[in-house]
């Protein structure tokens, strides 16, 4: 873990993900009453009552961290910010000071250490090719990574987008991507201002469950999100299914549609696999009712919910991987 000193001599972590920023403090093991903390390994944070970047968050390493509201916060980037934020003029975001990158061992099949803050994602069918799709996103200054896909058909589940030849993401904050041709599907994401759920155990992500959604009135786009959040993927994350990993919420950065992407990682070989063991164990928690509130919502529209597998770098094959 890297950390700065501010001007009082604190230890100040900031980084990506959460909407209210998080002071932590080293409380040397002394328990911590009242005022709204949370202890946590011996150490202990309470809400800063200002707001700053909407993408901001704690690092703790393996450890579960609740803020005084009761969120969880969840990261797995390698930018952390040292700094203070003290000092803040109003009506400016604080400054947390230059990002410093952490240093770690590279085994080649540890975890990528990432937390972008957008997406530029492309499901990419012919005449495009994916290895060229994933080039012109690599050269716009994205970090590229590229999905085949995981099943050959399609089970019956109502989905508007068509199967696609790969998809191509674009992870960090590059910039304009030359388009592709209308067959190919490209849907710009930021991060949707609440923690991920899952767990994040350090392992590669080999897997993807893709999923993007809708709603069916634009003025119940917010119900929906909090459907998404607050009953499908918390019943989700709880059921623990054996090779998920963190389940993260997207959103179309023009407010368009496809409105909504989650991004379930996925450790293993086999996806679709680990996907089918899901809803199961999901019903064996739940009762009738609740079972029927996780798996639809009224205003639900599917346009995409399908598995990907990272494609294996070949030496004739050119193009990220």
């Amino acid at each position: 873990m890297l950390a700065g000193r501010d001007p009082y001599r604190r230890n100040l972590w900031a980084r990506r993900s959460e909407p209210h920023g998080v002071v932590a403090r080293q409380t040397r093991g002394l328990p911590t009453g009242g005022g709204g903390h949370r202890a946590c390994n011996g150490w202990a944070a309470k809400n800063v009552h200002m707001v700053v970047s909407a993408s901001t968050a704690l690092d703790w390493g393996p450890s579960t961290l609740v803020s005084s509201k009761g969120l969880p916060l969840v990261s797995t980037g390698p930018i952390l910010y040292s700094g203070s934020a003290h000092g803040r003029r109003s009506g400016s975001w604080p400054y947390f000071g230059r990002p410093v990158r952490r240093r770690r061992r590279d085994t080649g099949d540890s975890m990528e250490d990432r937390q972008p803050p957008r997406l530029h994602l492309e499901l990419v069918r012919g005449p495009d090719r994916v290895d060229e799709r994933a080039a012109a996103v690599e050269a716009a200054g994205w970090q590229v990574s590229v999905w085949e896909p995981a099943t050959t058909s399609d089970d019956d589940l109502p989905r508007v987008l068509p199967r696609c030849d790969g998809v191509v993401i674009g992870e960090g904050d590059g910039g304009f991507v030359d388009p592709p041709s209308p067959a190919s599907t490209v849907v710009p994401l930021v991060r949707y201002p609440r923690p991920s759920q899952g767990s994040c155990s350090g392992e590669r992500t080999t897997g993807i469950l893709l999923v993007l959604i809708s709603a069916k009135q634009s003025e119940s786009a917010q119900e929906l999100r909090d459907w998404g959040d607050f009953v499908h993927l918390r019943h989700i994350a709880e059921a623990a299914v054996p090779g998920y990993r963190t389940i993260t919420a997207w959103e179309n950065e023009s407010l368009g549609t496809p409105r909504f992407c989650h991004l379930y990682e996925m450790v293993g070989n086999d996806p679709q696999g680990t996907f089918e063991k899901m809803t199961p164990l999901v019903r064996d928690r739940l009762d009738r009712t609740t079972f029927e509130e996780w798996a639809w919502h009224p205003q639900l529209v599917i346009e995409e919910s399908r598995t990907y597998r990272r494609r294996q770098p070949t030496e004739n094959r050119p193009g990220p991987n």
